[in-house]
Formats: C-alpha cells, structure tokens, sequence
C-alpha cells in the first residue's frame, strides 16, 4: 500500500516551464510502472489554450494548458491532487484556490521562498477544509509502483535502481529533497525499497509534520519501519520522538540529524534551508533531536553515514522474526526502457534519417548561406543586389 498518492491520483500542475518538466518525469514514473498518465491538466494563464506534448514511453500525451483552475477541473472533474510550480508572490493565492477547491484532496508545492505567514496560513486551511498540505519547498512524494508527484526519484535510471517500480517496506520522511532521493536509494540497497517517501520541504513552517506522516505510516499495514531525516532547527524532530514514546508503536523507527557541526560554529547560523538553524539557548539544536529520538527508542546513527548500517540491521531483524518475507530478485532486463530519440540514435550511427524536406536553391548549413552554389559573400563582391539574388532563385542562373 501507500500513503497519499496511488494509481487513482490525478493531477493538475499549476506553472510553467518547471511544471512541463515535472510532468514529463512524472509520466516516465507512469510508463515504468505501467499506469495511465497521472498529469491531466496544466494551469499557466500565459500559455491557456496550448498543449504540452507529455511522453509516456513512446506514447505521446497532449495535455490541455488552461487559464484557470476553475476551467481545468470543469473539463477534467477525476482530478484530485495539485502540484504547485509558481514564484513565491502567486504561490499562496493559488494554494488557497486549491486547497479550497472541493475535488482537490491534496496540493504539494515546491516553492520556496514563501513568507512564514503565508505558509501558517495555508497550514491552517489545510487543517480546517480536512486537506493535506505539503510543502512549500517541497521536490514531492513518490509511491512505489503506484504514483510519483514531482520530480522526486531522479531521472530513470534511478528510479529502477530505487526499486521504485515495485513497493518495500519502508516509508521514507525527509526535509530535504535531494536526501529524500539518497534515502530511498539506501532503503533498496540496505532493505528492499520504500512504500511511500515524502520530502516535506526546510522551510520553518511545513504545511504537514513528521508526526502526521509517522501516524499515516502507523495505520499502513505494508509500511514496517521508517526511516526519518532531519536536521537542526524547529522541534519537527523532538515532537516525533514524543509521538514514539508515547506508546507502543507497530513501526520501527530509523533516523539521521544533520547539523551536528553547528556545536562548533556561531548560533543561529542557518543551513541552507529556511528552517535549519539552531535557536536561542540550543533550542532544535541537532545533539538534542539526536537524545530525544535515542530516549524514545529510535535507532540514531551518529552521522547519515551510519544510515546504511541501520536500515540493514532492521531488516535483517525484520526478516528474522517473519514480520517481513524477502523480495525475489527482479531482472532488471525484463523492465521497460524508454524509448531513445531520434538523435541519439543518429548519433549512434545506427539508423539513417532520409532528409523530409530537400531545397537546390538556397543551403544555409555552413558558416554563410548560399544561394543556387553562390556564397552570399560572393554576390556581394560581384556587385549583386537583392533583386539579383531573387532572380538567381527564380531562375537558377544570374541575370
């Protein structure tokens, strides 16, 4: 199984160039794992009425632009889930649209930058309409074998290696998108792969928390560890280590802190994310996450490096009480390709493309074009004007 997004989620992409570019990663997930295509529409006001060319394998997708949410969902009423590609000043608006939207189920953004109280805001519309909302500054949320919302995962070839193409047993939660992509890639080399993985973006104010997504996680039956990646600032951390410790739970729990070097630098130095900086007194510090989560009974490495360790010992324990039965080896040469284009095969020399279109008049392949075998250069030195040079391509000889 999986949390948030399966094979009936249906998306609309609000943006531009970046949302095009998520939706073609997205529908590379969809071929893999042989599902329709999951982006159904696109909300772009300056391109309403064009349609993004979407490949799905070798299957080619038009998919409407259209100049507001309303219109979109009116032609496409399965729609359920947005992903939001805009700048910080339009993201809110539209993240209030959708989230006010009765068919929108779910609305991911990737935006960064958006003002703290923006992002409360949305948070607390989310809570009140019973939506969920993840982000900002969020790369997305995979389902293994079901559904991908972003560009999460990486390029192709990463997601076979990811064993993203079928599902584990481990839920992966990070702030970070790029650790989000390296965590699901030690959970298949260290376990056998994820259920769902979810990056929740850095920001200061996360439209969901860690504890929301560990109780999602507590209620799937296939999901048998998680593993959490953190880093130092907010209490995101502390307050998933009270959620452990508060009772027994089904999951296991593996996590990694990053931002142990901040002991050793100036307070409140800030970490790339928005939300990683350690406040007054060693507040969200990364050393009191780290105690906290031991306290509770979560398995900490000291650094991300001991990662890989952890996951193993787990499902090593795992397999060993018969909570989890190995996964069959997949042949990687029984899964799809995707189909390579017409220019790297050219390149390759193995296949010959006849020219469409053929001209004997004009050639402007070279470093200068020529007209009927004569360089422009040479007209203009013979003296020849424009009117020649029409003459020259109608008649195909000089006047």
């Amino acid at each position: 199984m999986s949390i948030l997004a399966n094979k009936d989620t249906k998306v609309v992409i609000i943006g531009g160039v970046a949302g095009v570019n998520a939706a073609k990663r997205m529908a590379q997930f969809d071929f893999l794992v042989n599902r329709s295509l999951s982006v159904q529409a696109f909300v772009y006001p300056p391109e309403s009425g064009q349609q993004k060319e979407i490949y799905r394998g070798g299957e080619l997708n038009n998919v409407s632009v259209y100049s507001t949410l309303q219109e979109a969902l009116e032609e496409n009423p399965e729609i359920n889930t947005a992903l939001i590609y805009l700048g910080a000043s339009r993201a809110t608006q539209s993240g209030v649209e959708c989230l006010e939207s009765e068919n929108i189920k779910l609305v991911s953004m990737i935006t960064e930058g958006v003002p703290e109280k923006d992002a409360k805001k949305l948070r607390a519309l989310a809570i009140k309409k019973g939506k969920m909302f993840n982000g900002p500054s969020s790369i997305g949320i995979m389902s293994a074998g079901e559904c991908r919302l972003g560009v999460i995962g990486g390029e192709f070839k990463n997601l076979k290696l990811c064993n993203l193409y079928r599902s584990g047993s481990f839920g992966v939660l990070t702030k970070s998108g790029g650790l989000s992509n390296e965590t699901m890639w030690l959970c298949a080399q260290n376990g056998n792969g994820v259920t769902s993985a979810v990056a929740i973006g850095g920001d200061s104010y996360p439209g969901t928390d860690f504890v929301t997504y560990l109780e999602m996680f507590e209620k799937d039956p296939e999901t048998k560890a998680v593993v959490m990646v953190g880093e130092v600032g907010g209490t995101l951390e502390e307050e998933a280590a009270e959620w452990l410790g508060a009772e027994k739970r089904r999951i296991r729990l593996i996590a990694a802190i990053g931002g142990t070097c901040q002991e050793v630098l100036p307070q409140g130095m800030k970490f790339g994310h928005a939300g990683a900086k350690e406040g007054k007194k060693g507040l969200g510090s990364a050393r009191s996450k780290i105690n906290a989560l031991r306290e509770a009974g979560a398995l900490v490495p000291d650094t991300f490096g001991g990662l890989s360790k952890a996951i193993r010992q787990v499902y090593d324990e795992l397999l060993a009480d018969g909570t989890i039965k190995p996964e069959p080896m997949v042949d990687e040469a029984i899964l799809p390709e995707l189909p390579p284009k017409v220019q790297e095969i050219m390149k390759q020399g193995d296949v010959i493309v006849e020219p469409l279109i053929r001209t004997t008049i004009s050639d402007d392949r070279g470093e200068e074009p020529r007209y009927v075998g004569y360089a422009a250069s040479e007209l203009c030195e013979k003296g020849y004007g424009i009117e020649d040079v029409l003459a020259l391509l109608w008649n195909k000889k000089l006047p």
